[in-house]
């Protein structure tokens, strides 16, 4: 099977549960638009064989699931706030020279 049939293939069947799951964990649509890709990516790079449809699927959503933990789980995140948070804190007082 040509890499051009495997990836229509896998985005057809996965893409949107994919999509479902990440939006779970990280509630980001961009976020959970990059681990789609990386699952993707992963997919087609490194290629396995499985026993079935149903053990395929889990593997896929497992791996899915652990890139969401790992994205949770990085410093960058850790150190990032969305713009809620931003908004809510006051300005500082202007002083003399600024």
């Amino acid at each position: 099977m040509n890499i051009n049939h495997q990836a229509e293939r896998l985005a057809n069947a996965y893409a949107d549960a994919i999509l479902r799951l990440s939006y779970t964990y990280l509630k980001n649509t961009y976020d959970a638009q990059d681990v789609c890709q990386t699952v993707f990516v992963k997919l087609l790079t490194e290629p396995r064989e499985f026993d079935s449809a149903g053990h395929e699927r889990a593997y896929v959503l497992r791996m899915a699931a652990n890139a969401c933990k790992d994205l949770l789980k990085s410093p960058w995140r850790k150190r990032t706030c969305g713009l809620e948070t931003v908004l809510e804190v006051p300005a500082p007082e202007a002083g003399d020279g600024s």
